[in-house]
């Protein structure tokens, strides 16, 4: 997952990207998790026309640019990338909603709006097929290599190593195939 935040407080980017972090290793453990912190906007969309970011969280205040002039350039490279305003100014909701952003932060409350914010997160991941569930667990479809049972345990192999969860190999082998994992031989 490749996020960006681009806020013109450096220390509140701090803040931030911890708090990004830590959520997502809590609901994704070991799987990557990537941010860059841009404190202009420019430098934003230079680096997105490059890194193609998953994930956006853009102040609305940026200096000269505010957030819905950066928003408005990159949803013309990529109206599907998932963007979330943060602000201190709640009065700018309704103008946010042209750029279909799946929320909006207020600042004060980042920490506490940002874990109730990553449930629609995941619904998000998961419609546009770049995240699974398994065995109650989420994963980044493209960070797995393989998926194979023995003894009624399903293991996933991945860049990171292996994970053993304790559930049934069969009941997601059709639901693999969408995501275009083939089934290899019995039970791989």
């Amino acid at each position: 997952m490749k996020i960006a935040i681009c806020d013109d407080d450096k220390d509140f980017c701090g803040i931030e990207q911890e708090s990004i972090k830590s959520i997502f290793k809590k609901y994704f453990g070991n799987e990557d998790c990537e941010t860059d912190v841009f404190n202009e906007g420019d430098e934003l969309v230079e680096a997105y026309n490059k890194k193609q970011y998953d994930m956006l969280f853009l102040d609305l205040e940026l200096g000269e640019k505010n957030g819905f002039d950066v928003a408005e350039k990159i949803v013309l490279i990529n109206s599907n990338v998932i963007i979330i305003f943060v602000t201190s100014h709640d009065n700018l909701v309704y103008e946010a909603f042209k750029f279909r952003p799946l929320g909006f932060i207020v600042k004060s409350y980042f920490e506490k709006e940002f874990s109730r914010m990553m449930r629609k997160i995941i619904e998000k991941l998961i419609e546009s097929r770049q995240v699974i569930e398994i065995g109650g667990r989420q994963f980044y479809t493209d960070s797995i290599i393989s998926i194979s049972s023995f003894q009624r345990k399903i293991y996933i192999k991945s860049a990171k190593g292996v994970i053993a969860l304790n559930d049934t190999y069969n009941k997601y082998v059709e639901m693999l195939e969408k995501y275009g994992f083939i089934e290899a031989s019995k039970g791989v």
